[in-house]
């Protein structure tokens, strides 16, 4: 059984980022609608972390994937309260 209430909503919104450009051929930058601290990985579709970053209190950081292949990865961002939310990036070079 799922339970959701308006306070988790709330939470997870909260920290909404927005991830561009999509598809890139290197930079992809995340931007916060506020401050945030978080924890951002980046993995391959096997699940295999290539890239991670602690952002503490900024609106916005840039991966470069210069040294990566085409191809889809995930970003992930965990927020200082364990929520995470996952969007799919594809490298186009």
């Amino acid at each position: 059984i799922l339970s959701v209430s308006l306070l988790d909503i709330a939470t997870i919104n909260k920290a909404a980022w927005t991830l561009y450009p999509n598809p890139s051929n290197q930079l992809v930058t995340l931007t916060w609608n506020e401050s945030t601290s978080a924890s951002v990985a980046v993995t391959n579709y096997m699940g295999q972390e290539i890239m991670r970053k602690n952002v503490t209190n900024a609106t916005a950081t840039t991966f470069d994937f210069a040294a990566y292949a085409n191809g889809n990865y995930f970003i992930i961002v965990t927020d200082a309260e364990g929520n995470s939310q996952a969007q799919p990036v594809t490298i186009i070079k």
